[in-house]
């Protein structure tokens, strides 16, 4: 008699496991995936193994955590629909063109012009042959999977490959179970083997998945990602200044976390003083229990306390929030300090799933924040002096001369932008251009103040009249290069420019901060004046009034003298001798009278007796000085084509009478200081005076 159909005991199947540890006879008790990382399926596998030499179909389903669509389903729906569209759609009647046209060559022509695209189909047909090129094959199939199955929004699935299908008599089917999740927790199932002819038989299957669904989103600006703890700079600012970056979580999982930060000072924490952790005594299993009912060996458990939260410089806004489920959420987090140094704090987030349990209890989140504060400074490309002072030093002729315009540039030097405005606080000097480094090219300017100014003094309009604009900003490394420029004073406005060989006048450059620190650089405009010294074998330099003595000269006879005339400054020297009467003084008694008095009182004021080889000219300086000359009263050997050598001028004497002449002379000075000085003799009709 043939074995009835429904006979459990002729047809019977049973699941047995993989794994060497049990007896191929013994039945699937429970499918345990242990406990995973959230984010990594996990793949467990089994046998279904038909005892009978009957066939039958199975099918296999879970309870709970069935994904909601398979890849199977789908495609036969695809499928389907692809069919019916077929049937009722005429394919239209393509138009045959001749080769030979143009239209078709040139159609031709550029699709054989056109580069290949690569895409998924690409990776099918040229599959990767090397083990790293397979291993991200995989990879991305089974990230592709799990965003397909956790479609359920039940944040883990159970999958099983194949699910249903033809078993042969004394067959074997191996089955793949994988569990994709994006959600935490402690998670329990049924899987139902249903085995045409069998009674449904049931699985218990079960998981731990620790790990949390809230993570940081990759290559955000400032994280660096291989620290530990993920380091969040923000950056350099000056003091006073600000600074913010944002912060970008993502809620993988389909349930909503809610979260709250909390900020500790990273000095604060060095210098605790309160406990760091609380220790507890747990008995051990093991313990052994003596008569008083005591254990004697305990395990030592530590539990980090969480130190109250701290002021710092960093604040994080918004303080909490609730992130849903498959969205991503931005915090802010900005700097504010006045105070130069390197701020550190850390930043704790505490997350926890809505309405969930102690299970899907998520770990903190924790970020070291830094910025870097520095007084805001740029580099002066001139010397320091020994004051600690940057200047920018302007000469000015009272003739003549350079034409007062300098370039000074400007660079930042430190790791933070700048910017800052430009003003000159006081002085002859006007800021008539600028040039960035990071910028393109100069343009003209027409109106403002520069305008103004170039209107006024009657300067040439160009591209360097520039705006004095509000702002400038410099990034680490750039340089700004400044035209000043100064405005020459009135030589004849002894107030400003008063008549001596050299004087100053200074100026301030300020540079103010967008955080109102300042740094100054000084500005002196060097006044020059030109300055003649009269000079002779008796003295390096005459002082004013120097009597030049020609000594007794027999009056048919002359006698010479030779006096030298060194310009010291840089300005050419315009002059002229010229004379001037002898001052008199009053008349007082005879017996009150100096030497000098009684001789100045007996002169003869006769200027033809002094007989000048030149009486104008222009020196230009600075001249070779005088003490050089290697003998006596000569002039100075030139040492180089560019050396300037002092004037000579021969003095010639010659008495009309037997008197003694005295008269004045002043050298007069064009824009300079003027030098007098005085020249006697004392004629004679002795022969034994002869010159």
């Amino acid at each position: 008699m043939l074995p009835s159909l429904y006979n459990a005991s002729e047809r019977q199947s049973f699941i047995s496991s993989m794994t060497l540890s049990i007896p191929p006879d013994q039945h699937l008790k429970i499918v345990d995936f242990a406990t995973v990382n959230i984010r990594e399926p996990k793949t467990l596998k089994f046998l279904i193994k038909n005892n009978s030499g009957l066939s039958t179909t199975f099918d296999l389903k879970f309870e709970k955590y069935e994904p909601s669509r398979y890849h199977d389903e789908v495609a036969a729906e695809k499928k389907a629909k692809e069919t019916k569209a077929n049937q009722y759609t005429k394919e239209p009647t393509k138009v045959q063109f001749s080769k030979s046209t143009k239209f078709n060559s040139f159609k031709n022509k550029s699709k054989e012009k056109l580069p290949p695209l690569l895409t998924d189909a690409h990776e099918n047909q040229n599959k990767f042959s090397t083990k790293e090129g397979e291993t991200f094959t995989a990879t991305k199939k089974l990230e592709t999977s799990q965003k397909f199955y956790l479609g359920n929004n039940q944040g883990i699935a159970f999958v099983c490959e194949p699910r249903k299908g033809q078993l042969a008599g004394y067959g074997e089917q191996l089955i793949t179970v994988t569990m994709y999740n994006d959600i935490c927790g402690r998670f329990e199932d049924i899987l139902v083997s249903c085995v045409k002819g069998l009674k449904p038989y049931k699985i218990p299957v079960r998981c731990k998945v620790k790990g949390s669904p809230l993570n940081i989103v990759p290559n955000q600006l400032g994280i660096n990602y291989k620290s530990d703890p993920l380091i969040l700079s923000l950056g350099t600012v000056p003091i006073k200044g600000s600074l913010s970056r944002k912060i970008k979580l993502f809620n993988s999982g389909p349930k909503p976390i809610s979260l709250f930060w909390k900020i500790f000072n990273y000095a604060s924490l060095a210098n605790r003083n309160d406990d760091i952790f609380k220790v507890t005594f747990v008995p051990t299993s093991m313990a052994s229990i003596s008569e008083d009912e005591k254990p004697d060996i305990f395990d030592l458990k530590f539990q980090a306390l969480e130190p109250q939260e701290s002021i710092s410089a960093f604040e994080i806004q918004p303080k909490s929030a609730i992130i849903s489920g498959k969205s991503e959420f931005s915090f802010l987090v900005t700097f504010y300090s006045e105070e130069e140094t390197l701020h550190q704090a850390i930043a704790l987030a505490h997350p926890a799933i809505e309405g969930a349990g102690e299970d899907a209890k998520l770990g903190e989140i924790g970020f070291l924040l830094q910025a870097r504060t520095l007084k805001p400074f740029l580099h002066v490309d001139k010397v320091q002096r020994a004051d600690g002072a940057y200047y920018l030093s302007f000469d000015a002729y009272a003739i003549g001369g350079p034409t007062g315009h300098k370039e000074i540039s400007l660079t930042n030097i430190t790791t933070s932008p700048l910017s800052f405005s430009l003003t000159i606080e006081s002085g002859p000097f006007i800021i008539t251009g600028f040039k960035n480094s990071a910028a393109l090219s100069l343009q003209d300017y027409e109106g403002g103040s520069v305008a103004d100014a170039v209107e006024n003094l009657k300067l040439k309009k160009s591209s360097s009249n520039m705006p004095l604009v509000d702002k400038h900003v410099l990034s680490p490394e750039d340089n700004l290069l400044l035209n000043i420029k100064l405005i020459k004073p009135n030589s004849n406005d002894i107030e400003i420019w008063p008549e001596v060989a050299r004087s100053s006048i200074k100026g301030r450059l300020a540079i103010k901060f967008s955080n109102n620190e300042q740094q100054f650089i000084s500005l002196e405009a060097r006044l020059y004046r030109p300055k003649i010294v009269l000079a002779s074998s008796q003295c390096d330099e005459f002082k004013n009034l120097t009597e030049q003595d020609f000594g007794v000269v027999n009056t048919q006879y002359t006698k010479k003298l030779t006096i030298f005339m060194l310009n010291v400054s840089p300005v050419d020297a315009k002059w002229e001798i010229k004379y001037m009467q002898f001052p008199k003084k009053i008349t007082t008694k005879l017996k009150t009278m100096t030497k000098k008095e009684k001789e100045d009182a007996s002169i003869t004021d006769d200027p033809d007796v002094f007989i000048f080889s030149i009486t104008e000219g222009c020196i230009f300086g600075p001249t070779v000085p005088l003490k050089v000359t290697p003998t006596g009263p000569a002039l100075p050997l030139a040492t180089n084509p560019d050396d300037k050598i002092p004037v000579a001028i021969h003095i010639l004497f010659k008495p009309k009478l037997a008197l003694l002449y005295k008269s004045m002379f002043r050298v007069w000075v064009k824009g300079g200081p003027d030098i007098d000085f005085v020249l006697k003799g004392l004629g004679s009709f002795e022969e034994h005076h002869d010159a």
